[in-house]
């Protein structure tokens, strides 16, 4: 789902870059791996000057990080020119709206939003590189192309950027404070248990988990952590179809945190179909619930989780009038949604 950069544990700077462990092993190791473009001085300088935290906390360069955990760098290992992604003309790029400030395009499943390392050319920032060059110096991360927000990579759906310095301020204050409301079409498996999700959520490697305010630990998704860690989040939804066994919910992301609606339906009964990472333990679900999942995952488009941007209102950054943005379904996802209407008219 769409994430925006979020307030910074107390006392930590906000991370340049974050990723988790793919295994136990040395954190100099796994950051060097992670940047390859990235010289060992280079590495080896960020450790000495504290800038590498492992689930929040400073560590050495020998330090064994256990697999899963989350390595955040509070500055990159690599010139800001060697991130900046390389336009890519071959990728086509769906253009919603566009003007003097910003672009609006709807990203496709399965493209990441920008690239996390040096090099890489098959990211929807590459994309808006080749369409609009000024973008490649937008932003205060060099990677993003001036894109004010970002979408999983299997999450569909608008995107905005901004195509001027002063555009991406105003932006990233509108989606900071609040101010931008942000639409999601999510096919689940099941219906939700109510309209609304407030549990706080924290990120743990590649996973976010709840936090419940009469719980110091987390719900359902196992790990351990601080509630200090925790940031509101707040997801609402409405029922707009049912299809035998699942549910077409229109959401509101309130917040923009990591895997927020992905987690907030999960814990309301209701998980995104095709999402592997919040998927129900088989153990949990009757005989009759195990087959009619397995139904609805025999289609290509629950090989990820269905999860859709369908509409963005920002106040414009120029005039400050409220602009809405709307993202038709994507072909295979509006083809999954037409058989399982046939199936359960």
């Amino acid at each position: 789902m769409d994430t925006t950069p979020s307030a910074a544990r107390a006392g930590a700077p906000e991370p340049a870059a974050r990723f988790a462990a793919p295994r136990a092993d040395r954190a100099d190791k796994l950051v060097g791996e992670h940047f390859p473009a990235a010289s060992r001085r280079r590495v080896t300088a960020l450790f000495a000057d504290g800038r590498v935290r492992v689930n929040g906390r400073k560590v050495k360069k020998g330090a064994i990080v256990p697999a899963g955990a989350e390595i955040a760098l509070t500055r990159l290992p690599v010139a800001d020119e060697e991130l900046v992604p390389q336009a890519n003309h071959e990728l086509v790029l769906d253009l919603l709206y566009e003007d003097d400030a910003i672009a609006v395009v709807s990203k496709p499943a399965g493209l990441p939003s920008h690239p996390l390392r040096a090099g890489e050319r098959d990211t929807l920032a590459n994309a808006l590189v080749a369409h609009y060059p000024e973008c490649a110096a937008i932003g205060a991360d060099p990677r993003e192309a001036g894109l004010a927000h970002r979408l999983d990579i299997d999450t569909s759906g608008v995107l905005v950027a901004a195509r001027t310095q002063k555009a991406w301020h105003a932006l990233r204050a509108a989606f900071g404070s609040g101010a931008v409301e942000k639409h999601y079409l999510a096919l689940t498996f099941g219906a939700p248990s109510s309209g609304e999700m407030d549990v706080a959520l924290v990120q743990r490697g590649r996973r976010a988990h709840p936090v419940f305010r009469d719980d110091a630990g987390f719900g359902g998704f196992g790990g351990r952590g601080e509630r200090g860690d925790a940031l509101p989040a707040r997801t609402t939804w409405r029922i707009e179809r049912r299809f035998g066994p699942a549910c077409l919910l229109l959401c509101r992301a309130h917040t923009g945190r990591m895997h927020q609606i992905r987690v907030h339906l999960a814990l309301a009964g209701a998980p995104i179909i095709g999402d592997s990472l919040y998927a129900p333990a088989p153990e949990t679900l009757s005989a009759a619930e195990r087959e009619d999942l397995a139904a609805l995952s025999e289609h290509p488009e629950a090989t990820r989780h269905f999860l859709h941007a369908s509409a963005v209102t920002i106040p414009h950054p120029e005039t400050g009038r409220a602009l809405r943005i709307e993202a038709p379904l994507p072909e295979g996802r509006a083809q999954f949604l037409a058989e399982l209407s046939r199936r359960w008219p």
